[in-house]
């Protein structure tokens, strides 16, 4: 980075420390960002909920561990592009490949790919976001900021049990900056960029004198495309961030996405492993026993959380060897509240872009 930009960074961080706290250039109200933070709780409390956005957390960005990298990472200290497979909400056949991001620990460079704290501090930032005044979207530009405090984001991590240094949480939100996603779709390219697209940080000294700090980071294009569109679904924000396992976390997200006629009489939820296999990346395992085995613990901590109520499974079997399983899912009380208040949500989110339309 040349001095100048250092400078420009530096000066874009001091206005947004001073009172205004607006990111220049950026409209402070947007409709379209009113709507995505306008939220519906079963009981009426909103502050554990968030929005899902379907194609975007469809993509399997943060499927390799620490410690699978480690054992990935050349003597030299770098990693092969990671291209994985997935299917869209829409059926779609994907792939994504993702260049490692090069990070300096230590004094040497050594690639590293997201993982679960890249992805617990994206979860983060985009629950900030949903304050006015911490997010700003602007739609006609497809740019969607997000103003935090580093502090911010350790008391969240934090509250849910899983800290977080301020270093970890600067390498991650550096890494996110710096890896970069490509998506092909039906086998065409549709998007190459970072999964974040922008960040500009407060300096180890400016956090030291104030926690509170303000540093900024812009999200992906496809994020702000999917709020310009609509395209997402409330959550139990929190009920994710408490769950220990990602596959667990993963599985739960794609169910509050998917899981829409949730009810005590409406049909479980079928969900195939070998599709779960593909979709989540997260099954390393060589043997399939073992990777069943690995969903199955997923799905346990849902029941365990009191997200699910119960489950079936049904292993299938070629040659005499168990090749896949199929799971039914059924919803719990809590679970089916949480998927009718989102439900209505949508329905009041259509209404709204209705209205906008017509203007």
């Amino acid at each position: 980075m040349s001095e100048q930009t250092k400078n420009s960074a530096r000066t874009i961080l001091d206005q947004l420390n001073d009172s205004n706290r607006v990111v220049p250039g950026l409209p402070e109200r947007n409709k379209n960002h009113d709507l995505f933070a306008t939220l519906l709780g079963p009981s009426g409390d909103t502050e554990q909920l968030s929005n899902l956005l379907s194609f975007w957390d469809s993509i399997p960005r943060y499927s390799v561990s620490r410690q699978i990298q480690a054992s990935m990472r050349s003597e030299s200290g770098t990693l092969p592009i990671l291209r994985k497979e997935f299917q869209s909400p829409a059926g779609e056949e994907c792939e994504m490949e993702l260049k490692p991001a090069r990070i300096e620990l230590n004094g040497e460079e050594i690639d590293f790919y997201p993982s679960e704290t890249e992805e617990l501090i994206e979860d983060i930032l985009r629950k900030i976001f949903l304050q006015q005044s911490h997010g700003i979207h602007d739609s006609n530009r497809e740019e969607s900021w997000c103003k935090f405090s580093i502090n911010m984001i350790i008391k969240e991590l934090k509250t849910f049990n899983k800290k977080r240094s301020l270093d970890e949480v600067k390498q991650a939100l550096e890494i996110m900056e710096n890896c970069r996603l490509t998506i092909t779709v039906n086998g065409k390219q549709a998007y190459s960029s970072n999964i974040l697209s922008d960040k500009l940080l407060a300096d180890r000294a400016s956090y030291l004198r104030d926690p509170n700090a303000l540093s900024a980071v812009k999200f992906s294009s496809l994020i702000s495309r999917a709020i310009n569109k609509f395209d997402y679904r409330q959550y139990n924000y929190a009920d994710a961030m408490s769950l220990k396992q990602p596959l667990a976390r993963w599985l739960f997200k794609r169910l509050a996405d998917r899981f829409i006629n949730a009810g005590l009489d409406a049909p479980a939820y079928k969900t195939i492993f070998s599709q779960v296999d593909r979709d989540s990346g997260l099954m390393h395992h060589k043997r399939v026993t073992r990777r069943i085995e690995k969903l199955k613990d997923a799905i346990e901590e849902l029941v365990d959380h009191k997200i699910l109520r119960t489950y079936e499974m049904q292993a299938i079997k070629e040659d005499g060897k168990i090749a896949d399983a199929v799971f039914m899912l059924y919803a719990s009380g809590g679970f089916i509240r949480e998927m009718k208040a989102a439900n209505a949500r949508q329905r009041i989110i259509r209404e709204e872009a209705k209205k906008l339309s017509m203007r």
